[in-house]
């Protein structure tokens, strides 16, 4: 049985955001409120325990602020952190790796990274690239698939760039939402040269 205990978090470094990307019905933000939330579930010894987070200390591509903080007692985590005016939304998550039979990694990071803005960003991806980025791999020292893709309302789209990482049992992803025409992927991308997997602060 779960069970659910929140706790309120002041402030964590972590830039991440995402909610309601470009969509029609996006809530108004004034005062974020982060909130961290730890759910957890009956585990036996055998069940992997992630302690690894992609962290960085660059500065973030925009003036965030966190509004959701989520841990999970097998480690997996989801942090989210939007701007003031929405423009930009961040999400950094982990959760456990579920390649399907005969699915490449190619189709399993387009896979999760189309999932992460389903419920959130109205319209079917569109634009989709999918692939290993031999810069972004040596930076971190393991494999890392960038997927990009466009999606939204015909009168506000917005462009997600999505940076995934894993290993045999956990999946990391990095992603940025920002309006598909702002001038921001040079930004995303030197950010992303700056992460590094390390040990998830107490």
């Amino acid at each position: 049985m779960k069970k659910l205990i929140c706790l309120t978090s002041a402030a964590l470094a972590l830039t991440l955001s995402l909610t309601a990307c470009g969509g029609n019905q996006t809530p108004p933000v004034t005062e974020p409120q982060p909130t961290t939330v730890i759910t957890g579930a009956t585990m036996d010894e055998a069940t992997p325990v992630n302690s690894l987070m992609l962290l960085t200390t660059a500065k973030p591509v925009a003036e965030l602020q966190g509004v959701k903080r989520e841990h999970y007692e097998n480690g997996g985590y989801y942090y989210l952190d939007i701007a003031e005016d929405l423009s930009v939304r961040c999400v950094s998550s982990c959760y456990s790796t579920s390649i399907k039979d005969g699915e490449s990694e190619e189709e399993y990071a387009q896979r999760r990274a189309v999932g992460l803005s389903m419920s959130m960003t109205p319209g079917t991806p569109a634009e989709i690239t999918a692939g290993m980025n031999d810069k972004l791999s040596a930076a971190l020292g393991a494999p890392v698939y960038l997927v990009t893709y466009v999606t939204g309302s015909a009168e506000k789209p917005v462009r997600w760039t999505v940076y995934l990482t894993r290993d045999e049992n956990f999946s990391f992803q990095y992603a940025f939402c920002t309006s598909a025409d702002a001038d921001m992927e040079n930004k995303i991308m030197n950010y992303f040269h700056t992460l590094k997997l390390e040990k998830m602060p107490s």
